[in-house]
């Protein structure tokens, strides 16, 4: 394997610096509640999250640790360690109330230079107005050390939070609290990057020993959150580059706008055909390929303003923020297009990594693979998600194929679409090949490329309810 995939070892660390803030606050250790969750990367269906569809996610040997200090001085402060960071933002508590909204909580970390704290605090104080953690007014002190790579992107913006509202809950965390902070910490990042992604947070809290993926699915009519074995000797590892051209952040928010647009334009269909459907569970992803080609496709144009939809269809979320282009054109069909087709690859995936587990055989590995193929094309040509980099690195992964071990690869959704993920067998003859792999795309483009590290066998750190 490439060096670069070393996990950074942050439990020495975490313990180093927790105890100097403990002796430098004279905080009885005894007072002291703390977290490990692992960073997250999505595997298949990942930007569908709202869409309904089923999605794979999986946790990798990455750790971001935190731990919550009670404190006298009516401040909340947060001090994060993260290659090559170092941040510290100290607020008082009685400013960041819930009921101010996140707007308040913005313009207090925009003053002080903190914006990558925002999403925390406002966070914090919902958790601790909604009663999951305690009281805040007296003061606390968050310690967070992301042990991730510098390059990566892991999912560690929501890992971050999770983990920080995880060791502030020192009474533990059921099944049900772990569910309510998910959803918290994805709202937090919701309001501050317009981008929802429960997936990722709920991933870090519940991942299991020896459980590489994780199924999830969020409505229809209830969440489902179950792990999903790999065969054995099959494993995921994730690589991630920079791109030239990396995907902005208004291409993946357009994308989810674009998705519900189309959702919005389907329902409007069988209205208009008389055929009765359950509004409260409906979603994108319930619509299947065959029936999206018979019924929709042709009767859904392939772009539209903003202007004109509103004008149609009245607004959404996501056509009435700050992130929204009034001028835009909004291409509505493929992004539908993407979410119908990726669900049901996701099902497929499912399948036949179960099948594999039974028979033992490579057949449906490789079939999963060429399901990892399509979705990345369809990512790239119907999202506008990856870069050229991204697209050079699963082609020369599909080059070296599964008879070298390398069965399938494509861009997630995270890392400005500089991050994939690949599905392999777990030996000398694939991991070679995946060095080689990542030394030709290095000599291509002359850009680092960072291998992570299986998935960690540890079970998440943080306390349980008695």
């Amino acid at each position: 394997m490439p060096q670069t995939d070393v996990c950074v070892d942050t439990v020495s660390r975490f313990d180093s610096l927790l105890t100097e803030q403990t002796q430098k606050r004279a905080v009885d250790p005894a007072s002291v509640s703390t977290a490990g969750l692992s960073a997250v990367i999505d595997v298949m269906g990942g930007i569908g999250e709202d869409a309904g569809s089923l999605v794979l996610t999986a946790p990798v040997g990455h750790t971001i640790r935190a731990a919550a200090l009670p404190s006298t001085d009516g401040k909340i402060s947060v001090e994060l360690h993260a290659s090559p960071a170092h941040e510290v933002i100290a607020v008082p508590a009685d400013t960041i109330a819930a009921k101010d909204g996140p707007d308040a909580i913005r313009k207090q970390c925009r003053n002080e230079k903190a914006d990558w704290a925002a999403p925390l605090l406002y966070a914090i104080s919902r958790a601790a107005d909604e009663g999951h953690i305690p009281e805040i007014e007296s003061g606390l002190h968050i310690l967070i050390v992301d042990g991730a790579p510098e390059l990566a992107d892991v999912g560690r913006h929501h890992v971050r939070v999770a983990a920080a509202l995880a060791a502030c809950c020192a009474d533990g965390l059921d099944h049900a609290k772990r569910m309510t902070i998910a959803a918290m910490c994805a709202d937090a990042i919701d309001s501050f990057a317009a981008l929802r992604a429960v997936r990722t947070p709920l991933t870090a809290l519940t991942n299991a020993p020896g459980v590489p993926l994780m199924q999830l699915r969020f409505g229809q009519p209830q969440t489902l959150c179950e792990p999903l074995t790999l065969p054995e000797g099959v494993t995921i590892r994730g690589l991630v580059t920079r791109l030239a051209r990396p995907t902005t952040h208004q291409r993946m928010v357009e994308t989810r706008t674009c998705s519900e647009m189309g959702h919005r334009l389907i329902l409007d269909i069988l209205r208009q055909d008389g055929i009765p459907f359950d509004a409260a569970n409906h979603k994108l992803a319930s619509v299947t390929p065959p029936e999206f080609v018979e019924r929709y496709r042709d009767r859904m144009p392939s772009k539209i303003t903003r202007d004109a939809f509103v004008n149609q269809f009245g607004s959404l979320r996501g056509l009435d923020d700050g992130f929204a282009n009034p001028r835009g054109i909004y291409k509505i069909r493929s992004r539908a297009e993407h979410h119908i087709y990726e669900n049901k690859r996701v099902h497929d995936f499912v399948t036949l990594i179960a099948r594999a587990r039974r028979t033992g055989g490579d057949a449906a590995l490789i079939a999963a693979g060429e399901l990892m193929y399509a979705s990345h094309w369809s990512h790239s040509q119907r999202c506008g998600i990856g870069g050229v980099e991204a697209d050079r690195l699963v082609k020369l992964i599909r080059e070296e194929g599964d008879a070298a071990g390398l069965y399938g690869a494509k861009v997630t959704g995270g890392g400005l679409g500089g991050e994939l993920v690949v599905l392999m067998r777990n030996d000398d003859m694939a991991n070679a090949a995946l060095t080689r792999v990542v030394e030709q795309a290095r000599s291509v483009h002359k850009q680092e490329v960072v291998v992570y590290t299986p998935i960690r066998p540890a079970a998440t750190e943080i306390p349980k309810s008695a």
